[in-house]
């Protein structure tokens, strides 16, 4: 069964953020996040690929272009249109990955 995701990351004004519909609970996701995407410049090329199917370099990639939320009720939106249990969002400033469950989001 697909736990489903939103990765996403503040750019400007604006959340750029792209789907991935498998293994998308922290348990699984956030170590692949911190060990396959942990620089600014991996999480930009990750938000390049677009849409995916598994988080792994190497996991199908859906050609679909990722997507801008220009703010955080919008991404929640989103994240409940495509309904993605979890939201991971990279922090530039520290470098660092969060996440949130989208059920528990009361932005």
């Amino acid at each position: 069964m697909a736990t489903r995701s939103l990765i996403a990351v503040k750019t400007n004004n604006t959340f750029e953020n792209i789907y991935c519909h498998w293994d998308g609970d922290p348990d699984n996701m956030l170590g692949k996040l911190k060990g396959y995407y942990g620089t600014p410049e991996k999480v930009k090329y990750l938000l390049i690929e677009g849409d995916r199917a598994t988080i792994e370099p190497w996991g199908k990639i859906y050609e679909n272009p990722s997507k801008q939320a220009k703010n955080l009720p919008d991404l929640k939106k989103q994240a409940t249109e495509c309904n993605a249990e979890w939201v991971y969002l990279y922090d530039n400033e520290c470098k660092s990955w969060q996440y949130f469950e989208t059920k528990n989001l009361k932005w």
